[in-house]
C-alpha cells in the first residue's frame, strides 16, 4: 500500500532476489511457495542480508489488499520481502529490463526466472524458479558479503570431470 521507488528503495545496496508472481498463477505455478522454501535455508538472513522483491504481473488483479491477504496465508515473513505493483506502461519498462518477454506466457510451457545479486558489487545472476530450494539458497548465499579470502589461491569455475558436487557445477565436454 505505499509507494516506493523500485531500484532506491528495494534494491540499491542489497543483496535481492526479484522475481514476477501472480496471485491467481500460484495454484499451478508456485513460485512464491519455491520462494518461501529458499527462505528456510537463510531464515537468519531475510530482512538483514537479502531482501526479496516480488512483483506481480497482474497489477490490476493484485490489489495491495488482495497482495496482503496472500502474503499472510502463504506465511510470508514481515520483514525483507516486498510485493511491489507496478502500473501501466512502466511495468513493461522493469519487465524488459529484467528479460521477461511482454508477451502473455504460453499455458502449455512455464519458464520462470529468479534473478539475484548484489548490487553494491554488481554481481547478478539468475537462477529457474524450478530450481531446488537448497541449490537456490546456494546461488543466493554465493553473492552475499562474507568473510574475507585468505590463505594459498585455490583453483575456481568449473569442477572437474568425475568430482563430487551440484549437477549444475559439471562441464559438458
Amino acid at each position: 500500500g505505499k509507494t516506493v521507488q523500485l531500484y532506491a528503495d528495494l534494491i540499491r545496496n542489497k543483496v535481492v532476489l526479484i522475481n514476477y508472481m501472480a496471485i491467481d498463477n500460484e495454484k499451478d505455478f508456485p513460485v512464491i511457495a519455491g520462494l518461501l522454501e529458499v527462505t528456510e535455508h537463510l531464515k537468519a538472513k531475510l530482512g538483514t542480508d537479502f531482501h526479496i522483491v516480488s512483483i506481480t504481473s497482474d497489477p490490476v488483479r493484485d490489489t495491495p489488499a488482495r497482495l496482503r491477504a496472500f502474503a499472510k496465508r502463504m506465511g510470508i515473513p514481515k520483514h525483507g520481502w516486498h510485493f511491489v505493483r507496478i502500473p501501466g506502461k512502466d511495468s513493461a519498462i522493469v519487465s524488459a529490463r529484467l528479460h521477461r518477454h511482454p508477451m502473455a506466457p504460453d499455458p502449455r510451457s512455464r519458464i520462470g526466472v529468479v534473478h539475484y545479486g548484489n548490487e553494491p558489487l554488481g554481481l547478478w545472476g539468475v537462477f529457474p524458479v524450478g530450481i531446488s530450494p537448497v541449490e537456490a539458497a546456494m546461488r543466493v548465499a554465493s553473492v552475499m558479503p562474507g568473510k574475507p579470502i585468505s590463505g594459498e589461491m585455490r583453483r575456481a569455475g568449473p569442477r572437474k570431470r568425475d568430482e563430487a558436487g551440484h549437477a549444475f557445477n559439471n562441464r559438458i565436454a
